[in-house]
């Protein structure tokens, strides 16, 4: 890997893997780092990293949050302005660039900004949650992605409340949120 630029993180991968996004990545790229549900625990971090610390608990996140930004800053949206669009991107958010090779030089390109199904990885701060040591190991890989896609798209997309009736196609992690907010 190449050095950490000045807002990057080198961080410890536990992880679990989510089959269903691998075809679409290898259509594009057959050089890739899957994203994973994980959490991780921070290795080291860029000179101007201020947000977390090296042995923070992270859960790195697809979906970016500069935290400046209007939407950032409301309570009704989780689509940061600054970031918009890059949440599929293949690289590091704010060059453009990757930080991973294979062994034979050739750049292998990030997933959903965070590359997680490595031992290692380098990931922009904006795609970083601080979460508490307490939670459990075996809960705290599952909330980046299944369970905040699933309890987002009942609670905020579609409005179900209470009294609401649901249909849930898939009891894999996202159904399962789905599924547990709504009993």
């Amino acid at each position: 890997m190449r050095p950490l630029g000045l807002i990057q993180l080198h961080i410890l991968i536990i992880t679990q893997f989510p089959i269903s996004s691998s075809h679409y990545y290898y259509y594009y790229f057959q050089s890739f780092i899957f994203f994973l549900l994980f959490f991780s625990v921070v290795e080291s971090v860029g000179e101007h990293v201020e947000e977390v610390k090296e042995g923070d608990m992270v859960l790195p996140v697809f979906a970016p949050n500069c935290g400046d930004c209007r939407d950032c800053k409301s309570s009704k949206s989780n689509i940061c302005t600054r970031f918009s669009g890059l949440s599929l991107y293949f690289a590091m958010p704010r060059d453009g660039t990757s930080r991973f090779r294979d062994m034979k030089g050739q750049v292998l390109h990030h997933s959903f900004c965070v590359s997680s199904f490595t031992e290692y990885t380098v990931v922009d701060v904006a795609h970083l949650v601080k979460i508490s040591p307490d939670i459990p190991l075996d809960k705290a890989c599952l909330l980046s992605c299944g369970v905040s896609t699933g309890v987002g798209a009942a609670w905020k997309v579609a409005g179900v409340g209470e009294g609401c009736t649901v249909a849930i196609f898939g009891l894999g992690v996202v159904g399962l949120a789905v599924l547990s907010e709504n009993n």
